[in-house]
């Protein structure tokens, strides 16, 4: 059964139609020490948020974005 959340981050995605080429960064939570989740976001609002808010849910701590580096 899927969460509020991960419905919501699926409908987002489905909206958003972005490629891995527009992502900009990921959203994770978690440590070395625990099971994390992480998930590559573009730099659409609506994107960013719905990952926060799933990614929070799963770990049950916040959410943080890490920007990714360019190559």
């Amino acid at each position: 059964m899927k969460t509020t959340q991960a419905k919501r981050l699926e409908r987002v995605m489905e909206a958003c139609d972005c490629t891995p080429d527009e992502w900009v960064g990921r959203v994770e939570a978690g440590d070395i020490y625990t099971v994390g989740a992480s998930t590559w976001v573009c730099d659409r609002p609506a994107h960013r948020a719905a990952a926060e808010g799933y990614v929070a849910e799963v770990i049950g701590e916040p959410a943080r974005f890490i920007p990714r580096v360019a190559s």
